[in-house]
């Protein structure tokens, strides 16, 4: 990917970028980086980084203590931007536990 953490204009997502790639999962942060550069518009970035952090949920505990707090600062701002997203997501993690 041609965007690196340095080109990321959000510092906190740059950081959760660069862990994720310390964590192994390239995939997932050149899936971030595509959500920001490929969005023409701050709903389009928000709605596309949010799909990437709720499919990869999984990934945010092999992150640093550091790295969870921020990743759970860029989906906060996801569901300021998309308050029914908040909902969509607590229940998911509540069917989630009963599986």
């Amino acid at each position: 990917m041609s965007a690196t953490p340095p080109d990321v204009s959000w510092p906190v997502l740059a950081d959760v970028i660069a862990d994720v790639r310390r964590a192994g999962a390239d995939v997932v942060a050149d899936a971030l980086e595509r959500a920001v550069t490929s969005g023409s518009t701050s709903g389009e970035i928000l709605a596309s980084l949010g799909q990437v952090l709720r499919t990869h949920q999984t990934l945010r505990a092999r992150l640093l203590p550091m790295a969870q707090a921020q990743w759970d600062a860029v989906l906060a701002e996801v569901h300021s931007a998309y308050p029914g997203s908040a909902v969509r997501d607590w229940l998911a993690a509540l069917v989630a536990k009963f599986r």
